[in-house]
């Protein structure tokens, strides 16, 4: 719960910077997507690594988290759009369909590799230092963990998106749910972002099964 309502003010208060230096959606563009998003992101993350303290509920949590997340403020950015933006008011809703999963997808993509390889890295150099950080001693297993709840929720998260990778390659899907996501001289550049992080995710769970083996002797 606090890290939820921690996420959500975060953003609000967020939302007043960037309006003050004329980026964003403003406060009541956070209201309908930042905000709930990050609430209820951050609250199911929490309520994973709370309930499985192990490596899968930290990775699996991360995903589900994001793309539950992603999603909501994915549709409140639409929505949002819909009535200040005179294109949007237009547009088909198979069209602001699309977008919000492209977005979802998108901005999921981009930000798992920035979760799950940082907060395992400052949470072990917090712990190393002695720092008495708050829900530490939760994390304990980052540390010292069986190799196999490291790298089979990896690779299962890894496939997931090579699998998406290849749905978007070989179907119109990946232009529909990208066109106005980002110009279409970039489309093919956010697909492969999908095998990029998938390969990122592979080379995470080896390295760090690696150090997890050695920590275990």
């Amino acid at each position: 719960m606090e890290a939820g309502l921690g996420a959500a003010i975060g953003t609000l208060i967020g939302s007043f910077i960037l309006q003050a230096a004329g980026t964003g959606l403003g406060p009541l563009g956070s209201i309908l997507s930042g905000s709930p998003a990050n609430f209820i992101a951050f609250y199911l993350l929490s309520w994973f690594v709370t309930k499985y303290r192990s490596w899968g509920g930290f990775i699996v949590g991360t995903f589900v988290s994001l793309i539950l997340g992603n999603l909501i403020a994915a549709g409140g950015v639409a929505m949002y759009l819909t009535y200040v933006v005179p294109r949007w008011l237009t547009m088909m809703l198979d069209v602001k369909l699309a977008t919000v999963v492209g977005l979802t997808l998108f901005w999921t993509v981009t930000m798992l590799p920035f979760i799950l390889i940082p907060v395992p890295l400052v949470i072990a150099a917090l712990a190393k230092n002695g720092r008495s950080v708050i829900g530490v001693a939760d994390f304990t297993y980052m540390r010292s963990g069986h190799v196999r709840e490291l790298v089979y929720p990896c690779f299962g998260v890894a496939g997931i998106l090579a699998a998406i990778y290849a749905v978007l390659m070989v179907t119109p899907f990946g232009d529909l749910l990208f066109v106005s996501v980002t110009g279409a001289g970039t489309i093919f550049w956010v697909k492969s972002l999908f095998i990029l992080t998938s390969g990122i995710l592979i080379g995470f769970s080896i390295i760090g099964a690696f150090l997890l083996s050695r920590s275990n002797r």
